[in-house]
This record gives C-alpha cells, sequence and structure tokens, in this order.
C-alpha cells in the first residue's frame, strides 16, 4: 500500500526537488539590507493576457517571456518562513553533517535579516500583494524560532517564540477571528504553536499560565 500511495520514483523526484530548493535558498547572497524576494510576475487581476508565471503554465525551460527580479530589503514574513524551512530542513539531513551546517548557517542569517529589517514582504501596491499577500510577519517570527530552536537547540530563539508580547501580536488572542487556529500561508501561528507545545523546555507551570490567559480572554470576549 505505502508504495502504491509513494512510489519510489516519486520520492526520489520529490527529494530532489527539495534539494534544489534548498540549494536555490542557499545560493542567495543576504546581506545587511537585501536579498531576492520574487522571479517573475504574477498578478492576472485585470484579465491581462500578458505572459507571466501565473498567466503561462509551463515548463521553466520553456519560458521565453521576461522574468523581472525583485529584491526584497524589508520582508521578515519571508525571510523568517525561509529561515524555518532550512532549519526544518537541517534536522531533516542531520546524517550529513556539513550539508545539514551549511542549512544552519543560512536559516541564522535569514531570521536575523528578519528580525532586524521589520516589515511585510507584499507592501500595498507590490506585485505579490495582489496574489499572496501578507498581512503580518510576527507568526512567522514565532515560526521561524521556533524551528531555529528545534534546528540549533538554542535557547535565545525559543526565548523570542515565546515572548508573550510575540504571541499577541501574533494573534494568538484574537478568538474572535473566523480564520482562528487555521493553519495557512498567511497564518504560521497554529502550526508554531504545536511544535512549541512540544517541546520540554516549556515548564508545566508556564504551559497552565498559558491556558489560564487563552481562557480568561475568551471570558471577557465572550
Amino acid at each position: 500500500m505505502a508504495d502504491l500511495l509513494c512510489p519510489k520514483k516519486l520520492v526520489i523526484r520529490a527529494s530532489a526537488l527539495l534539494v534544489s530548493f534548498l540549494q536555490h535558498i542557499c545560493g542567495q547572497q543576504i546581506t545587511d539590507s537585501n536579498f531576492l524576494l520574487q522571479v517573475g510576475v504574477g498578478d492576472t487581476s485585470k484579465g491581462s493576457s500578458q505572459p507571466n508565471d501565473h498567466y503561462c503554465w509551463m515548463r521553466p525551460e520553456d519560458i521565453d517571456y521576461k522574468r523581472p527580479v525583485t529584491e526584497c530589503h524589508s520582508c521578515s514574513d519571508l525571510a523568517s518562513e525561509m529561515a524555518a524551512a532550512l532549519a526544518a530542513a537541517s534536522i531533516v539531513f542531520k546524517d550529513s553533517k556539513t550539508y545539514s551546517d551549511k542549512l544552519v548557517k543560512g536559516a541564522k542569517a535569514l531570521y536575523k535579516f528578519g528580525r532586524l529589517q521589520r516589515g511585510r514582504y507584499s507592501p500595498n501596491g507590490s506585485d505579490q500583494a495582489i496574489f499572496y499577500n501578507s498581512t503580518s510577519y510576527w507568526d512567522e517570527f514565532v515560526w521561524g524560532g521556533a524551528w531555529m530552536y528545534f534546528a540549533t537547540g538554542n535557547n535565545s530563539y525559543l526565548t523570542v517564540a515565546t515572548a508573550p508580547g510575540m504571541a499577541k501580536h501574533a494573534g494568538a488572542y484574537w478568538f474572535g477571528s473566523p480564520n482562528y487556529g487555521v493553519f495557512t500561508w498567511d497564518d504560521k501561528l497554529p502550526g508554531a504553536q504545536v511544535s512549541i507545545f512540544r517541546t520540554p523546555a516549556l515548564n508545566l507551570i508556564k504551559l497552565f499560565s498559558m491556558i489560564l490567559l487563552e481562557r480568561k480572554n475568551m471570558i471577557l470576549i465572550s
């Protein structure tokens, strides 16, 4: 049954795509002020048939239209998301210490960039705001911080991810939201909460205090 659900060729292909993706991220030239945000254009909201990455579904090898490069100077959400991806991958590839260490190094650089260069990757009027808009970067701070802790064991990342102010900004107490608790591309908080609550470093006293605080907020809202 496992072979039917996940054929070996598919696993090999998926693994190759994962490695290619990770190498792309690790190959980025991350500076103190910018890194690569997007290649191509994706806006089709006005019904334009101008070739772009959403209008034309084709193999990269067949693309013959221009694909402009956009840099990011303040994109905390994207940087933290990428840091989480590299940190998680470093755990997957932990048997290859050299490669795992390379992933961790890239994750550290990206998370630091995100924390220092505050801002959303999709500001109003930008191309990416039209189809993959980000409403906040605080949930990515928690998400990225959690994975950075799992990958490095450095408690400073866990301290950031579990800071009370961080949870508030990330929407942990917005119980009235119709999408509360839904893990989406725009909200990583639910996934981060599940991950963090599995962390031995969080003792029972802290867990109970967080639960009581949430219940208090639920009572106030109701």
